[in-house]
């Protein structure tokens, strides 16, 4: 575990995440399960978050789920909200003062703007600073209670309060290494099962609905399930040559006439930016071009970039690149059309050699995206559209 003995997200929240969807929603199709998931799970860790404005906790919320619940799968501590607001402009003012009250809560009032401020500046990075400022509240700890002593009023009453002004754990889990002997952390197993089980269920469920865009039409309260169970396709067989050379894609995912109205439609329940000009007929003519099924290239963008809601304050420049070729939008800001090409040339790079029965987007995510669970999502994501588009509900596609 990333250090950071106060825990945002733990063990207990998953089990009981996972039960109460169990029994509840059970009636629910499986992808409706995983949207419940993503959203229970957004909102556990939101309400754990320093009180920032909207925009930035979702932030913070969306990096704390894609780099330590889906990549790292283990909880989420202390330290890692510290890591993931470190690589944001914490000094802002409004952003302080609300880490400040967010860090004063949990380890004492030791930790002021000042302390706050010096334990970020003087981090590499979440734990060094999270163990900072544990050293500043303990030593705070420390003089008070030799103070207490000097004056005869320590007791053990107030030697309680100090305890739990120090920051000590105050949530049931299993004992964590000390970093200090050189050994790599290892959670315990239980903890590692619970989490590579949410990771799953993440995996799909934040992708197929979007991983800044949770449910917020249902009205349910959220918490969720079993792992929806996935279609099933032979890709052994040698698929018939392509049009476009080197393009090894099997034809499930080679390019396709498909109701443009109906993908339109689709992308309009995700709120989507890119169901409007240009940028709908940039990427089906991209996908003519490189004879790759529209819906993949469209799902990438949903895996990436929650297919780009139209009411993302940055949407039009997120729509540039909603591929996040060359690492990302923020970093490559280009056009639609020239993003659609580099990933379908990407796309096509990376189908070739694939071993007989690997299901190709899996193949393609060894390079394509750092998240190992990536292919999952962008596999949910076409079956979904592709359902959506037939008319045949949430039951099995037919293989191409």
């Amino acid at each position: 575990m990333l250090g950071g003995d106060v825990l945002i997200l733990t063990p207990g929240d998953v089990g009981r995440i996972r039960s109460y969807v169990r029994t509840k929603y059970a009636s629910l199709p499986g992808e409706r399960h995983a949207e419940i998931v993503a959203d229970a799970v957004r909102r556990a860790i939101e309400r754990q978050l320093p009180a920032f404005e909207g925009p930035l906790r979702r932030r913070v919320t969306d990096a704390l789920i894609r780099h330590v619940v889906l990549a790292g799968r283990r909880p989420v501590a202390a330290a890692d909200v510290l890591e993931q607001i470190m690589r944001l402009d914490w000094r802002e003012p409004d952003h302080l003062r609300a880490l400040q009250a967010w860090a004063a809560e949990r380890l004492g009032p030791a930790i002021t703007a000042e302390t706050l401020e010096s334990a970020l500046a003087g981090a590499d990075n979440g734990l060094q600073a999270w163990d900072a400022l544990r050293t500043a509240a303990a030593e705070h700890t420390e003089d008070a209670a030799c103070r207490a002593s000097d004056a005869g009023r320590w007791s053990p009453a107030s030697a309680a309060a100090a305890e739990h002004s120090s920051g000590a754990v105050v949530v049931p889990f299993p004992k964590q290494p000390d970093h200090a002997s050189g050994q790599p952390d290892q959670p315990a197993r239980p903890m590692r099962w619970h989490y590579a089980a949410l990771a799953a269920l993440l995996a799909v469920g934040m992708s197929a609905y979007g991983i800044t865009a949770a449910s917020k039409k249902n009205g349910m309260s959220a918490f969720p399930p079993p792992m929806p169970e996935s279609v099933s396709y032979d890709y052994t067989l040698t698929p018939s040559p392509s049009r476009v050379e080197g393009n090894e894609l099997p034809v499930r995912f080679r390019y396709k006439e498909i109701d443009a109205d109906k993908l339109r439609e689709y992308l309009a329940t995700r709120h989507s930016l890119l169901r409007h000009e240009p940028y709908f007929s940039t990427i089906m003519d991209t996908a003519y071009e490189f004879d790759i099924h529209p819906l993949l290239l469209f799902a990438i963008t949903g895996q990436e970039q929650g297919f780009v809601p139209e009411d993302h304050p940055q949407a039009e420049l997120i729509a540039n690149n909603p591929f996040n070729v060359y690492h990302s939008w923020q970093e490559f800001n280009t056009t639609t059309a020239h993003s659609a090409e580099v990933a379908a040339r990407t796309i096509i790079r990376l189908s070739r050699e694939r071993p007989a029965g690997v299901d190709p987007v899996e193949w393609i995510n060894r390079e394509y995206a750092e998240d190992p669970l990536w292919h999952r999502g962008v596999n949910a994501l076409f079956s979904t559209m592709e359902r959506y588009i037939s008319g045949g509900g949430e039951g099995a596609v037919t293989s191409g």
